[in-house]
């Protein structure tokens, strides 16, 4: 051991050994994404090859990377390969040979990955599972599912396409995933948190149509979803899709907002309660006894709806097709064109009474009104059948103002002053199965015919027969006016004329 003083500023042996890893670690140079390196082949493993960079350190390399090899795709141990850093992961480098478009768009995938950032994709083609997509030079697979929130039924119209993914997963350097949907659903909840703000009963708020069914259509407000019934799309009976169509757009009223057991939250909207109502309209111009053309829309046992204008529908009862009958579709068909005569208007009720009118159908159709009506003529008020006198013994065809005293599921008892008996079901105009005291109440009132008077006094009597009644005093009346007006014929040659006019 020496006896020379130690100079304080010279470093003791372990000081020394740091300071030379530290020179050797400075003299490596730092490998970034893109340098060209030279290596020795060590090791050929099953997946990767096992290399010298040649400075102490080993990279790796994909098998499937010696494929882009000029020299071919045999390589062995002690074999020379010069290639790029793709990447530096956990210290050890991964080169391969695809610089260029792959390489860059590799690196923009792997930020986009790591941030959960978009990126831009255009859908090539379609295959059993998903969507084969080219994003940043790179062929990536888009399942089936992940393409959009909704049930995707046309694939097909998605190629060609230029859209936005989120990349899910990278697998090895080749097999990227995406997801469409998981963006869109990101997308969904960031917007929905504004239009949760705007939400409530009675607003009005913009949207676009998604998805159209029989019972509705669907309408993204921003982010949540609600139902616009198909009876909410307008006014009268609406196919859906007649009316509206994916990515339509539309502003619409808020009119429900409910949770269903399973806490779902249910949002309905209206079109309709934005529109003008067709009905106030029709109702300020039509009365008793005008004349109009319409267009059958349905028929039921009980009679036959009749479109006046768009919106606004008249019932023809049973009892005003001019005869007795068993259903309407004996006299007329749906989608049939036919003239009819206003008997009454419910405005309260929003009814509209219709009396068929068979012979009076012009060849050529008057011009609609404002409102969109078809008027032939105003006709006079219909005539009422005389009423029997008050105490008089029945007799078949008198007509008389009843009450219902007794409601029965076959019929109803009623009275009048001198008199009492029975309306069945049948003469009541209600169906089979029906519940004669939702029309007929105790105490309400109506106008019957008497139709049978048995031998034990019996009465039944026929509120339809009371309408078919009117229909032989409005008939007698139009008799009377024809036969007093000299040279004007009858009603069929007025019409005749007026058709040749």
């Amino acid at each position: 051991m020496s006896d020379e003083p130690r100079d304080p500023n010279e470093p003791d042996d372990e000081d020394f050994e740091a300071l030379l890893e530290a020179s050797f670690q400075k003299e490596r140079p730092r490998l970034n994404p893109g340098d060209r390196v030279r290596a020795t082949v060590v090791q050929v493993g099953r997946e990767n090859l096992i290399l010298d960079l040649g400075d102490g350190r080993d990279a790796l390399m994909d098998l499937g990377e010696l494929q882009h090899r000029e020299e071919g795709s045999e390589v062995s141990a002690g074999d020379t390969i010069e290639a790029f850093v793709l990447r530096v992961q956990d210290g050890v480098p991964e080169i391969g040979y695809s610089l260029g478009r792959a390489f860059h768009g590799r690196l923009q995938l792997e930020q986009a990955f790591e941030a959960e950032l978009p990126v831009q994709g255009r859908v090539e083609s379609v295959n059993k599972g998903g969507f084969v997509v080219e994003v940043a030079g790179l062929r990536g697979f888009c399942p089936m599912g992940a393409m959009d929130i909704r049930y995707v039924e046309d694939p097909q119209t998605f190629v060609g396409q230029s859209l936005e993914f989120l990349v899910t997963e990278l697998r090895g350097r080749n097999d990227v995933v995406l997801s469409r949907r998981r963006l869109l659903e990101r997308e969904r909840e960031l917007a929905a948190v504004e239009t949760r703000e705007k939400l409530e009963v009675g607003a009005r708020l913009a949207g676009v149509v998604t998805n159209v069914r029989d019972f509705g259509a669907f309408v993204d407000l921003g982010g949540i979803e609600g139902l616009v019934p198909a009876s909410e799309l307008g006014f009268g009976r609406i196919r859906p899709e007649e009316r509206v169509e994916p990515g339509q757009p539309l502003e619409v009223e808020v009119l429900r907002m409910e949770t269903d057991d399973k806490g779902r939250e249910r949002i309905t909207l209206s079109l309709k309660s934005l529109m003008d109502d067709p009905f106030e309209a029709v109702a300020k111009e039509v009365q008793p006894g005008l004349v109009v053309l319409g267009t059958v829309t349905r028929l039921q046992p009980f009679g036959a709806f009749v479109q006046l204008v768009p919106g606004v529908e008249g019932l023809i009862h049973v009892s005003a097709f001019g005869k007795r009958i068993g259903h309407p579709q004996e006299v007329v068909q749906a989608g049939q064109e036919v003239a009819v005569r206003v008997d009454s208007v419910d405005a309260e009720q929003r009814r509209i009474g219709l009396h068929l009118l068979p012979d009076e159908a012009p060849a050529t159709p008057p011009p609609a009104s404002s409102t969109g009506l078809r008027a032939l003529r105003l006709a006079e008020p219909p005539a009422a059948p005389e009423e029997a006198p008050a105490g008089a013994a029945p007799r078949v065809g008198d007509v008389h103002e009843v009450t219902v005293d007794r409601v029965k599921r076959f019929g109803v008892f009623v009275s009048w002053p001198g008199g009492q008996g029975l309306v069945p079901n049948r003469e009541l105009g209600v169906g089979h199965g029906e519940d004669p005291g939702r029309k007929f109440p105790e105490g309400s009132k109506f106008q019957a015919a008497v139709i049978e008077v048995r031998e034990d006094g019996k009465v039944t009597l026929s509120k339809d027969g009371a309408a078919r009644a009117q229909e032989q005093a409005e008939a007698d009346a139009w008799k009377k006016r024809s036969s007093s007006t000299p040279g004007l014929g009858t009603l069929g040659d007025l019409l005749k004329a007026k058709r040749r006019d």
